[in-house]
């Protein structure tokens, strides 16, 4: 054997070529032996693909590539030794061994090819084993009680997988015949695994059966249809611990019923594994023909945890709302996660279901990357684009720069500037420019006002794009009218504390008279300037669903721009923030539910001011008094920027003068001008600015 590096022999990227991992035989503590191949995508060889977490990268561990040293992290060799099979080897694609990762060329071509790679593999395997063992294996890495090949040949039972189920099937009555279950999964190639075929023989431990309660726990929840409820599937019960808020509301919580407390616990680990946490894992999961969730010994297809999660998603918003929403807060965050978790990697078997990269970047932006650029890349298989050409993954460029040009691009496709809605400051990345997004950053709800529900089509500020273009790598052109500049700002609402919230909007609401306005008076649009702040708050939209519970699964809310019908509602909800505390009325219904759904959303961590015109709005907590507010040509809403003193030396041919120059603070609500007012005011002046 060779201690020396293993030499990859390049790819033919002219021919979309990758490499596959033959993946020897052996026995669980064997050596791991393999070899690579090289094949072309168009010819459609016959593999599968793997869809894991890499780990630290310490304590690394040697594999044998084609007689060579090879060196994997704990994660990989783990899950490699349990997808290892006994008897022939299992040809597999895995990035780490299959892309000369220090070959950056080559890793941006075969990113690009990724969304074929796991399209065209027969299945993913999802691993959510971790190098521990879980109490699967002892402390010396051997399985509990594992067979080995000697007791496999005397015992008679190599070709039996199923020896151990029979008597924890008839002690426990839990499981129907194996055959049944998922008739259509059980190939050879996965071993003539099913959902509970386990590829040891005979282990058995406190942990490995929770595993086989925790699989029972999901096909109980798969099989609910339209006629089951949760309640009647001994799945859950009845309980009273006399201090969680359902005890105290109704007297009774919903708990785990014992018998499958021990499998819950599992099932929380699952949900918990940092795979669901990765950006990678969405594009593998979901493009992929069929997948299996690994974990040790054990594989379950991904679709039982898919309808586990649809027909538990059905009842939690249809039949057993009350029931649902009475979970203690343990079962009920566990229970949450996993049907957010399950549904983001719903399979993408139509081109009509993606969705555009900005979309993909905002939804998934809480989900981690080791390299800041596969924030980015690792969407880029399932985007589709509408006016650019796609962005191609290159990692010869940095960070920054990838960042930028993800945004010129997003700016392109969309015909629209609505991408800088959410902008963070401070970035972490340096020199970033104000108006690229940080997608290392985990949320932007520090950006400023958002439209509600993230629908673009609420408020049409800037009209159509009239210039969108890119100064020295790294400025922004556009076009923008100004509409004020800020005189007064209030304190940022922080939500989490009613009370505090509360208080808040009174000062906010104060600071109108103290700065010389009336509110009784008339505001620009006619209103008086106590009704445009109160329907400020709420972003001049309602919502026309029905009161929102606490439920795991919420259906999506429709909101719409307030009309003449609703004002009654955007005025009279202040009325809960009003009163003292010592009327004892009756609030009506809408009253909260506007304010807790519409007006506490658009607040959250933002502040109201005043510009020196008397307009009034809600913006980022960053901003300042002496900001200004700008309509920029293309976007949906206005933006709070402000001066930059730009004596950056500038690029051949570039003469833009730095009064003209800004840094974007975030975006805006301003009452009164949201449907294209500023557009039509012939004394406003449109003028090419650059952002910072």
């Amino acid at each position: 054997m060779s201690v020396g590096k293993y030499r990859y022999i390049p790819l033919d990227h002219t021919r979309q070529d990758i490499r596959l991992l033959h993946l020897l035989p052996g026995q669980y503590l064997d050596p791991i032996s393999c070899r690579l191949s090289h094949n072309h995508l168009d010819d459609n060889p016959t593999y599968t693909a793997s869809s894991y977490v890499w780990g630290d990268k310490v304590d690394c561990q040697n594999i044998t590539l084609e007689r060579t040293d090879f060196s994997v992290t704990p994660n990989l060799y783990t899950a490699l030794q349990f997808l290892r099979k006994t008897d022939t080897e299992r040809i597999i694609w895995i990035d780490a061994i299959c892309i000369n990762q220090e070959d950056d060329p080559e890793r941006g071509f075969q990113v690009s090819l990724m969304d074929r790679i796991y399209a065209n593999a027969q299945r993913v395997f999802c691993w959510l084993g971790t190098p521990d063992g879980n109490g699967v294996m002892n402390t010396q890495g051997d399985l509990v009680n594992p067979l080995t090949a000697n007791n496999q040949r005397s015992s008679g039972t190599s070709n039996r997988p199923f020896s151990w189920l029979g008597s924890f099937a008839n002690c426990c009555r839990l499981f129907p015949l194996i055959d049944t279950i998922f008739p259509k999964f059980a190939t050879d190639d996965v071993d003539n695994f099913s959902t509970l075929m386990s590829r040891f023989d005979g282990p058995t431990s406190p942990e490995v059966e929770n595993t086989r309660s925790a699989i029972r726990f999901l096909e109980t929840l798969s099989g609910l249809n339209e006629h089951g409820h949760p309640m009647d599937s001994g799945l859950f019960e009845n309980g009273s611990c006399g201090s969680c808020p359902s005890c105290k509301t109704k007297r009774y919580h919903v708990e785990i019923a014992p018998l499958f407390r021990g499998a819950f616990e599992v099932l929380s680990r699952w949900v918990d594994h940092d795979w669901w946490d990765r950006v990678w894992t969405v594009q593998e999961a979901c493009l992929a023909k069929e997948s299996w969730i690994v974990i040790y010994h054990i594989m379950i297809p991904f679709q039982l945890l898919r309808d586990a999660r649809f027909w538990l998603n059905s009842h939690s918003n249809t039949c057993c709302i009350e029931t649902m929403a009475s979970f203690r807060d343990p079962e009920f965050k566990v229970l949450k996660r996993f049907m957010m978790k399950v549904n983001e990697v719903t399979p993408l078997k139509q081109v009509y279901s993606r969705r555009e990269l900005c979309d993909y970047l905002r939804t998934f932006r809480t989900r981690q990357a080791g390299d800041p650029r596969d924030k980015v890349y690792a969407l880029l298989g399932m985007s589709i684009w509408k006016r650019a050409s796609p962005l191609e993954p290159s990692y010869t460029i940095e960070t920054k720069q990838v960042y930028i040009n993800t945004m010129m691009k997003i700016i392109e496709d969309r015909n629209s500037l609505d991408i800088l809605q959410g902008v963070l400051r401070p970035s972490m990345i340096p020199n970033l420019p104000s108006w690229v997004h940080d997608w290392t950053i985990d949320n932007d709800s520090d950006g400023g006002f958002r439209e509600m529900d993230g629908d673009c089509t609420l408020y049409s500020t800037g009209g159509e794009l009239s210039k969108a273009s890119l100064c020295c790598n790294s400025e922004l052109l556009v076009d923008r009218i100004m509409v004020g500049k800020v005189i007064s700002v209030g304190p940022i609402c922080n939500v989490e504390d009613v009370a505090a919230s509360i208080d808040t909007l009174r000062e906010w609401e104060r600071m109108i008279p103290q700065n010389g306005l009336a509110l009784n008076e008339a505001y620009m649009n006619g209103q008086s300037r106590s009704d445009a702040f109160r329907s400020t708050m709420g972003g001049d939209v309602v919502r026309t669903k029905r009161l929102v519970t606490r439920v795991l699964g919420v259906p999506p809310r429709r909101i719409l721009r307030a009309k003449e019908d609703d004002q009654e509602l955007c005025r009279d909800w202040w009325n809960i923030i009003a009163a003292d505390g010592t009327q004892d009325v009756e609030v009506p219904v809408a009253w909260i539910d506007h304010c807790r759904v519409i007006v506490l959303t658009t607040v959250r961590d933002t502040r109201f001011f005043l510009t020196d015109q008397g307009l009034m709005g809600i913006g980022p907590p960053g901003m300042e008094i002496g900001d200004k507010a700008y309509v920029l040509r293309g976007s949906g809403l206005p933006y709070i920027l402000r001066d930059v003193d730009d004596e950056k030396p500038k690029q051949d041919g570039c003469h833009h003068l730095a009064r003209l120059c800004f840094s974007l603070v975030g975006s805006s609500y301003i009452h009164g001008i949201m449907d294209g007012e500023v557009l039509k005011d012939q004394t406003k002046t449109q003028v090419e600015i650059h952002l910072c």
